[in-house]
């Protein structure tokens, strides 16, 4: 799983990317929120909260690296996974990486199975004893 959500991760922040589909890329339109939420949706496996949690990342690293807004309206309005992977041609290499970074840190926390457990606590001298 781990891998094949890192593949995604790099596929959408690969340089040189084709949409195997052969249509035109969505030039025009959408938010850092919407394209967050489309890159999110585009990935397989993940709950709700997972999802949210990586398209409020991307959305916060598309403003703060100042997507241009050709980059932010290609990934807002991408059909599926395919037309999503050119739109990384549209960022510099450190907003591609910047991606990527973020895509891996989302899926790596949601995917930490002792997150939801909580811990057990300290057992003190008195338990011990008997």
């Amino acid at each position: 799983m781990r891998a094949l959500i890192f593949g995604i991760a790099v596929a959408a922040a690969a340089c040189g990317g084709k949409s195997s589909s052969g249509g035109s890329t969505p030039q025009a339109g959408g938010t850092c929120a919407s394209a967050g939420t489309n890159i999110a949706t585009a990935m397989p496996d993940l709950d709700d909260a997972g999802m949210t949690q990586i398209a409020n990342g991307i959305a916060e690293i598309c403003a703060q690296d100042a997507w241009s807004a050709d980059a932010v309206g290609c990934f807002a309005n991408a059909a599926n996974q395919d037309a999503i992977q050119p739109c990384s041609d549209k960022l510099t290499p450190a907003q591609q990486e910047s991606l990527g970074t973020q895509m891996t840190a989302g899926t790596a926390e949601e995917e930490d199975p002792m997150a939801d457990e909580p811990e057990e606590p300290a057992m003190d001298d008195s338990e011990l004893e008997e």
